[in-house]
Formats: C-alpha cells, structure tokens, sequence
C-alpha cells in the first residue's frame, strides 16, 4: 500500500485488510499505530496511508477490497486473493477519468 499511496501524488491510498492468516493481530483498533511505530515495523515508522479499523478477511463476514472514485462511490471490487500491488492500472484509468 505504501507503494501505491508514493506512486500517486494526490492519491490518499486505505487499507482495509487485517492480517488474518495464521494469527490474529492482537492490539485494538485504537493500540494499532503505535504497534506499528514502536513495534512491528518499529523505528518511529508511520503509514503514508490512512489506515481504517480492523476487519474479517476471512469467512463469512469476510470484508470485500475495493476501489472508491472521485466521486465516493465504489468504482471497483477485488477479491480477497487481489494482489494490491496489481491495483495501479484501475487507480490510472479512475484518474483519466477525473481530467
């Protein structure tokens, strides 16, 4: 995601996933910047992206990925095996269209 919110100057790049895989992240919501800053990645790093609360990324309650256009409407949807890095083509087409 840090990519993507570098790769675009006037871009404001979201994650939405919560690591769900073989661990639960174990902090709050409100715990989870500092973990980042101080902890893992640590040494003072601050995301360059707004960062949303935690979310199911598995199962039933699984939380959809997706892309929101200039005019704050879903423009895309992605599965959760969507490679994020994957994600520029959409976010260069959604940004011709706003000229």
């Amino acid at each position: 995601m840090a990519y993507i919110a570098k790769s675009f100057y006037d871009l404001q790049a979201t994650n939405l996933e919560g690591e769900k895989v073989d661990f639960n992240e174990n902090c709050k919501n409100e715990e989870i910047l500092n973990s980042l800053k101080y902890v893992r990645p640590g040494n003072g790093f601050e995301p360059s992206f707004t960062l949303f609360q935690k979310c199911d990324v598995n199962g039933k309650d699984t939380h959809p990925k997706f892309l929101i256009g200039p005019e704050r409407r879903t423009f895309k949807r992605y599965s959760k095996n969507f490679l994020t890095i994957n994600i520029e083509p959409d976010i260069q087409r959604l940004l011709k269209l706003t000229k």
